[in-house]
């Protein structure tokens, strides 16, 4: 309550103690009582102003708070779930790193095996096949070899031989000559039949007497390139030794020139 009001009311309360109110002192009095509800209204409407106030700041403050935190728990979460997907997506490529690098492996297994077992199920080649019915015919005796061997070392320049293919009813087709004749037919001198072994039969001797019968069969020089190109070139790689190839098939063509 405000001094002017207190002393009023006090000054109010000395004259209704000494003489009757007059109506200007009441209507006064009047006045003065509105003054006081409107001071008590007003100041409780202050308080209640600044009730809410304390409040409303309050019920901020919390509302930001409950917001830090679920912003701070969406993080972690966020963080915790890019973190396990990560995880997931290294051990997949660990997992896959280590399959590609045990397919070589596999694979290489897989081919040692189906070599080692291919010898046994393998069809034969097509120079095998043509060479097969002439097999028995190149197993010489040592004694044939050490006699060939000696007859072509004593040789110190052998004479050129271009022998005119034979006709078919004196020249009988098929594993019937020996390989003496067979080589003397190319002649070829030792030195030159090693060279052929080595370099153009992989160091397969019988495979060189096996060859050279069944081209001393054929009865044209056609039949002995299709041959040498269709079966024997397939088999053999020649293309090392390009002189050592040219000097056998001049021999083997020369019988037809």
């Amino acid at each position: 309550m405000s001094i002017d009001l207190n002393s009023a009311l006090s000054g109010l309360s000395l004259s209704l103690q000494s003489e009757v109110a007059s109506d200007a002192q009441l209507r006064e009095l009047e006045s003065l009582l509105l003054l006081a509800h409107q001071s008590k209204l007003r100041a409780a409407l202050q308080s209640i102003q600044s009730e809410a106030e304390v409040q409303f700041a309050a019920a901020h403050a919390a509302l930001a708070k409950a917001q830090e935190e679920a912003q701070a728990t969406a993080k972690a979460e966020f963080a915790q779930a890019q973190a396990d997907a990560e995880a997931a997506l290294a051990a997949a490529v660990a997992l896959r790193v280590e399959a590609l690098a045990q397919e070589p492996a596999s694979q290489e297994s897989a081919s040692q095996e189906s070599a080692s077992q291919e010898p046994a199920s393998q069809e034969p080649s097509m120079m095998e096949a043509v060479l097969e019915p002439v097999a028995d015919s190149v197993q010489e005796s040592p004694y044939e070899l050490e006699q060939e061997s000696a007859t072509l070392s004593m040789q110190t320049q052998p004479e050129p031989q271009t022998p005119s293919a034979p006709a078919a009813s004196e020249q009988p087709r098929g594993p019937q000559r020996s390989v003496n004749s067979s080589y003397a037919s190319l002649n070829a001198g030792l030195n030159d039949r090693l060279a052929f072994v080595k370099s153009l039969f992989g160091g397969d001797d019988h495979d060189y007497q096996r060859v050279v019968a069944y081209l001393s069969t054929l009865e044209s020089k056609s039949e002995c390139e299709t041959f040498i190109v269709e079966a024997l070139q397939p088999e053999y790689d020649w293309s090392a030794c390009p002189d050592v190839a040219e000097r056998f098939l001049k021999l083997v063509y020369a019988r037809f020139d």
